[in-house]
């Protein structure tokens, strides 16, 4: 009995190290999948990021102003590339230096960015200020000019502009002028880079500050291969002997992880990704609900959560919205599917639908007749929530009834709508199933 006892308690002992263990590298994982480690990049990241690094080091180390700008669409690694360029800055650096990060979704005008520029700089609240009613020129020199001072002379400043093109919108583009202008003084080392999904934003510059942008331009395309992409996805789970998890642990857990990428559903959901939008952002989202599940008891990721996963990143929002309508809705929307069969995709109005929907109400055993007013009303419902547009603006010469409409449901979400539904009568569900031309 005392045995019994004695090994119940190691194992409730194995367990919590191993609940722990679990809690612990999740926390870590997300916080890889923050941080961009160094091993994120792929191929065609590296020249832009070696670029990118010798800019800002030239800055820090040798105190070269410059200017710079980082174009890609969202999600081909623009913030990526640069979070591991700004580590690998800390790690090279030979000098102090300060970072400031500007939004353009946030500091939507001069004053707020200044304000954010002197409190990143001068370390005070207070002082912000002092500068805000002054010129901007005038209060980012005399900033700078106290940041030379005292024992802050070789203190050089990147500024990070994110969101690039919303700052192209401040009024006479003041702000993009005057710290292009300080980057190329030599009275403090500033580097300006922008990060910006806009190809043309050269364009959206005024001539006076495209002759102080020093136009270099680093392009970002997603042009990772399937491969590139799995690999990838792989180095967001696997771990090291960082992670301050037991070797044993390392070993399974990584194990796991390859064996989990061997899995044919597994590697049928990336390949989907991959050709459905090659972005790096949406791959960390579904790597990251992956890491999720983990706790609770769960101390590995297994495929099902793989699908669970999928399943929350590609959640068809019209399929969610069909299974909240009534019967009736959803019988007028059969009958659509029906009508768009046999015309060819050309439109009908409200008294064609409501015929077809008649046929089948008057079969034996159907649905129950309803009313013209009661189905119209739910016909406009279906309007209002936009499964049903009008092809033409409403006019004199149409009666609502008569307006041309067309459906914006496809046939493959009627379908899972009508597996999905609960307590769809099997005449509704064997009458969606049918094609409009049987």
């Amino acid at each position: 009995k005392f045995l019994n006892s004695f090994g119940l308690l190691v194992n409730d002992i194995h367990n919590l190290h191993q609940k722990m263990a679990a809690d612990t590298l999740k926390a870590k994982l997300l916080t890889k999948l923050a941080t961009c480690p160094n091993d994120s990049l792929v191929p065609s990241q590296v020249k832009a990021a070696n670029t990118l690094r010798r800019l800002l080091l030239k800055t820090v180390n040798y105190g070269e102003g410059n200017s710079a700008l980082v174009i890609g669409p969202r999600g081909s690694g623009k913030t990526t590339v640069l979070s591991n360029v700004l580590q690998d800055v800390q790690k090279e650096a030979m000098q102090e230096y300060t970072i400031v990060q500007l939004n353009g979704l946030i500091h939507t005008n001069d004053k707020l960015a200044l304000v954010e520029i002197t409190r990143t700089l001068m370390k005070s609240e207070e002082s912000s200020e002092v500068y805000v009613n002054m010129p901007f020129a005038q209060a980012l020199n005399l900033i700078l000019a106290t940041l030379r001072s005292g024992d802050r002379e070789d203190r050089s400043v990147l500024i990070i502009l994110e969101e690039f093109d919303l700052f192209t919108h401040h009024h006479n583009q003041t702000l993009l002028y005057n710290l292009f202008d300080i980057s190329q003084s030599k009275s403090v080392p500033v580097a300006v880079v922008g990060l910006t999904c806009r190809l043309d934003v050269i364009e959206l510059l005024e001539k006076r500050v495209k002759s102080r942008f020093s136009h270099i331009q680093l392009f970002l395309f997603c042009e990772h291969s399937l491969q590139e992409y799995k690999e990838s996805f792989r180095k967001m789970l696997t771990i090291d002997s960082s992670y301050d998890c037991s070797p044993k642990f390392n070993k399974y857990w990584n194990f796991e992880i390859e064996k989990l990428m061997t899995e044919s559903k597994v590697n049928e959901l990336l390949e989907q990704m991959y050709h459905h939008t090659k972005d790096w952002s949406l791959l960390k989202k579904f790597a990251k609900l992956l890491i999720s599940c983990l706790g609770n008891n769960k101390e590995m990721i297994r495929v099902q959560d793989a699908v669970y996963a999928s399943n929350l990143l590609f959640k068809d929002s019209k399929s969610s919205l069909l299974q909240g309508i009534s019967m009736l809705q959803l019988t007028l929307i059969i009958a659509m599917k029906h009508l768009r069969d046999i015309q060819h995709d050309e439109p009908f109005n409200f008294e064609m639908v409501y015929q077809e929907f008649l046929k089948f109400a008057q079969r034996p055993n159907s649905i129950s007749l309803c009313k013209k007013e009661v189905a119209k009303k739910a016909f406009e419902n279906l309007e209002f929530i936009e499964l049903v547009s009008s092809k033409e603006s409403q006019s004199r010469s149409h009666l609502k009834e008569y307006q041309p409409v067309v459906l914006l449901v496809t046939d493959e979400q009627i379908l899972e709508t009508l597996d999905k539904y609960p307590n769809c009568p099997t005449e509704v569900v064997y009458w969606g199933k049918q094609s409009g031309l049987a």
